[in-house]
């Protein structure tokens, strides 16, 4: 097999090469017809003013003795942060008097008689197995006879209601 190459390609070849070397001699050092500049290193000054003085009095090691006592990034090494003020006393709570124990009075309705201007209810009690007839307003026990009506009775003490039912609810 005989390779031949086209004028084209090898022309093409040929350019592509020169563009390569362009970029290599201008990196290690150019052609040669630039001068390098030569900048001279700045002179460093460390005599400050200080308020009027002519130059700064360097402080002895010794005068960093806390400083240098604690490893420099350590957590310890956080800026001081007062504390907060205490946070002013709460309001005395005035304690309201515990209500009272509600002890369950035992009553059961037996039997309700309900006629013309007459309300009337038997109702048996804890202390009181044999029962007793009541009508509305009369007192029972400490409880008064608030309302008598066919399905029940409301009783009343103080600020205290139970109702007492004639038969359970279904």
């Amino acid at each position: 097999m005989n390779l031949r190459i086209i004028p084209l390609a090898a022309l093409a070849l040929a350019a592509l090469a020169a563009i390569n070397l362009w970029p290599a001699t201008v990196i290690s050092g150019g052609t040669g017809s630039e001068e390098s500049a030569v900048v001279a290193a700045p002179a460093w000054d460390a005599q400050l003013l200080v308020s009027g003085r002519d130059h700064a009095v360097a402080k002895p090691i010794g005068a960093y003795t806390q400083m240098l006592g604690q490893p420099v990034f350590f957590k310890s090494r956080e800026p001081y942060v007062p504390a907060r003020p205490a946070p002013p006393p709460a309001p005395a709570v005035v304690a309201k008097p515990p209500p009272p124990v509600v002890v369950d009075p035992g009553f059961a309705v037996a039997g309700i008689v309900i006629g013309e201007g007459m309300r009337k209810a038997f109702i048996l009690g804890k202390n009181e197995p044999h029962g007793s007839w009541v009508a509305e307003g009369e007192s029972l026990t400490g409880w008064k006879v608030h309302a008598i009506d066919a399905g029940g009775v409301k009783l009343k003490q103080q600020d205290r209601t139970i109702e007492l039912q004639l038969y359970p609810a279904k």
